[in-house]
């Protein structure tokens, strides 16, 4: 699986520009499973309310492109090693 090293990279850069930001990556680990991070900063309420807002458009959008309906949900197992940190400052550089 893929370092995400990468990822911390542009959050912290994002976060010095004052840039509020809600990011999903989604990797393959061995057995085809599949592990989520979710990262995300918002500096007031208003800004994350509209995140919330544009998340339902988003799985909408999701929904339509690749045929998935409503009633079907994700199932991928948790990985041990996911963790959700809210900031990328959370997240441990190896």
């Amino acid at each position: 699986m893929a370092s995400l090293d990468f990822v911390i990279d542009i959050l912290e850069k994002i976060e010095t520009q004052k840039i509020d930001y809600y990011l999903i990556t989604v990797q393959e680990e061995k057995g085809g499973d599949y592990k989520a991070d979710v990262f995300f900063n918002f500096n007031n309420a208003t800004s994350a309310e509209s995140a919330l807002a544009v998340s339902k458009d988003v799985e909408d959008g999701i929904r339509k492109k690749y045929g998935i309906s409503s009633n079907n949900k994700a199932s991928t197992k948790k990985s041990k090693k996911a963790s959700k940190p809210s900031k990328p400052s959370d997240k441990k550089k190896k």
